[in-house]
């Protein structure tokens, strides 16, 4: 009994990531658009190259993973800011910097 219950959460596991895939994609069938968002907390030690790296790689994984169709970024915010106070000053440098990148949290496009 105990096996068969580990490999009935096993299976669910593994069938996740193309179940939810599929409800995006009827959503976006309908006519929905997938809006992602991430953000990097600044680290003392951390210059910009490894803020646009990690960045990067959390964008990557939104379009991947949730087939989004926009991001928008927050380069150095704390997850206690207020999503309306993110971004207030200027981190467009990192951001301008970004692929597929379509703004920050102030409504301001890159391209």
């Amino acid at each position: 009994m105990k096996d068969k219950h580990i490999i009935e959460i096993l299976k669910d596991i593994v069938d996740y990531l193309p179940k939810y895939q599929e409800y995006i994609q009827q959503l976006k069938d309908q006519g929905y658009t997938m809006i992602g968002y991430c953000r990097k907390s600044k680290q003392r030690d951390e210059n910009s190259n490894d803020c646009q790296r990690l960045l990067e790689q959390q964008v990557e994984k939104l379009k991947e993973r949730s087939l989004v169709d926009k991001v928008f970024v927050s380069a150095c915010c704390k997850s206690s800011d207020p999503i309306a106070n993110r971004d207030l000053k200027n981190s467009s440098n990192v951001i301008n910097e970004l692929e597929s990148v379509d703004g920050d949290m102030q409504g301001n496009t890159i391209r």
